[in-house]
């Protein structure tokens, strides 16, 4: 599966180091989520996907990597 679709349930599973530098989302490490939003940006357009509930204390939405979310 080359890319996520919205509505689909992940299994969030940040990398331990990872988990150290960027502890404002190390909260959702191990949670089941779903797809809100996918995101390309870049010369590359490589996504970055949006979960459902997922966001900064002012409604900002976190960014995760396709390499850190499981397809359930």
């Amino acid at each position: 599966m080359r890319y996520l679709s919205i509505g689909h349930k992940v299994m969030v599973h940040i990398p331990a180091a990872e988990r150290q530098t960027q502890s404002a989302i190390a909260k959702y490490h191990e949670q089941e989520m779903v797809v809100a939003n996918r995101v390309a940006v870049g010369k590359l357009r490589e996504p970055y996907y949006e979960l459902v509930g997922a966001e900064s204390e002012w409604g900002i939405p976190y960014a995760f990597v396709k390499d850190w979310l499981i397809p359930l």
